[in-house]
């Protein structure tokens, strides 16, 4: 259950993901497959995480010093602006457009951090999608057809929000936040001796993270 719960993640997608962590510059370079979970955190102690994934089973995660933590502040769609860097998980659709699964929105100082599109977003197909870029317009902001354009260095993609899919900000956290009972999303790398984290965002006023 726990390999159907975590998803795989390409070099190119961990990347994206990845690059946008503010301490990322001082750790060391990813080893073993990457992947993607989250969950709730169910105990953290001597370096040792078990995490309640979103099946209802259970993966324990080795928490090197060198992991990096951001909150996941939710916020309204009406927030989102013009200009603002953002990383959207999504599924791309019959017309072109994208399905976001999740939408965050990066300090300014992420600006440019692994900047492009990737298909193939944790091994679900060439519809699965990751992308970092920076808002261009806000097609519309109605509750039931919320929209907006992102361009990259290379390329643009209309964003789709659907009414259950939540915004965050990312901001500056550390390991403080990482208690039983927090939900929490986490990349990290599967080695031969098991999980070892890079990376976690951690919920914050009740969100809940979906990928």
């Amino acid at each position: 259950m726990i390999q159907t719960a975590l998803r795989t993640l390409s070099l190119a997608a961990f990347s994206i993901l990845i690059a946008n962590t503010m301490a990322w510059a001082q750790a060391p370079a990813p080893a073993g497959k990457p992947v993607v979970g989250a969950g709730e955190i169910v105990s953290f102690d001597a370096g040792k995480m078990v995490v309640k994934l979103k099946d209802g089973s259970n993966v324990t995660l080795t928490v090197p010093d060198t992991a990096s933590v951001s909150g996941l502040q939710p916020i309204p769609f009406a927030d989102l602006k013009k200009g603002d860097y953002i990383a959207t998980a999504a599924t791309k659709q019959a017309n072109g457009t994208l399905l976001a699964r999740e939408v965050r929105i990066f300090p300014e100082e992420s600006r440019g951090r692994g900047e492009g599109y990737s298909t193939n977003y944790g091994g679900g197909g060439g519809d699965a999608t990751m992308t970092n870029a920076t808002v261009d317009t806000i097609a519309s902001m109605d509750t039931k057809t919320r929209s907006f354009k992102v361009k990259y260095k290379d390329g643009e993609q209309t964003i789709v929000v659907p009414e259950n899919v939540p915004l965050a900000r990312t901001i500056p956290a550390d390991k403080t936040l990482l208690k039983p009972g927090a939900n929490i999303t986490f990349f990290a790398n599967e080695t031969p001796n098991g999980f070892a984290a890079v990376r976690f965002g951690v919920g914050l006023n009740g969100l809940k993270p979906p990928v």
